[in-house]
């Protein structure tokens, strides 16, 4: 049309103007041409129940004997790599796989050569074999989350890792898969342990005394005679 209409039409016109008119649609529409923004973020929110349970330091080890293993043509940095190797190893063997595990870390405390000795006789001829022998000792440090929010259960939770990281320990070295893992840290160390055969030995677990202490804490204030449990206990 050559003049605008006195009201709006019903449906657009199919020849628009090729300007914008000088004042604003006297009847707009009820809702935005573009859709709102959605009210629901695309990420969840933070969890309103946060895990307050607090961690407990679980102590355990023990010895592996890795028998035909000799050691001592290694280098400072063979060996070093070494004892890294043992160290993952025995963390990917024996950690627990657990949501309820904060971290898990194994220690190499040493290792010991050692050659043991054995007579045999053939032929009525007396013979010494002697055969190289790898002593390791190591210790696992285990965090754990208590089951209570005081850690009165933390003995248990202790044994219940133990049971756990030993019997692991113990089917990785009847399976051979402790040596193998070993082995694929590098060439030099497979060649080593090609004949090796490894045997273990378990130390007990230990719950440091001051994981097992209650929160609770004498009044130091004279004449009280009462204990404070405010999170402000001297150590």
């Amino acid at each position: 049309t050559t003049s605008p209409t006195s009201s709006p039409s019903k449906y657009p016109s199919v020849s628009p103007t090729s300007l914008p008119t000088s004042s604003p649609s006297v009847s707009p529409t009820s809702s935005p041409t573009t859709p709102p923004p959605t009210t629901s973020p695309t990420t969840p929110p933070p969890t309103k129940s946060p895990n307050n349970s607090p961690g407990i330091p679980v102590i355990t080890g023990g010895t592996l004997s890795l028998s035909n293993a000799d050691i001592s043509s290694l280098d400072e940095q063979q060996t070093k790599e070494f004892t890294a190797g043992l160290e993952h190893t025995l963390e990917e063997q024996g950690c627990p796989k657990d949501a309820a595990i904060h971290s898990c870390d194994c220690t190499i405390l040493s290792l010991v050569q050692d050659v043991v000795s054995q007579r045999n006789r053939l032929r009525k001829l007396s013979r010494q074999l002697q055969s190289s022998v790898l002593v390791v000792n190591y210790e696992l440090v285990i965090v754990a989350i208590c089951s209570s929010s005081d850690c009165s259960d933390a003995q248990e939770v202790a044994n219940q890792l133990y049971e756990q990281v030993t019997g692991d320990l113990r089917d990785a070295i009847d399976e051979g898969s402790l040596v193998s893992s070993l082995q694929a840290t590098s060439s030099e160390i497979s060649t080593l342990l090609e004949n090796a055969t490894i045997s273990g030995d378990f130390s007990e677990v230990v719950v440091p005394i001051l994981a097992l202490l209650s929160d609770w804490y004498p009044n130091w204030i004279v004449g009280s005679n009462s204990c404070l449990s405010d999170d402000n206990a001297p150590y």
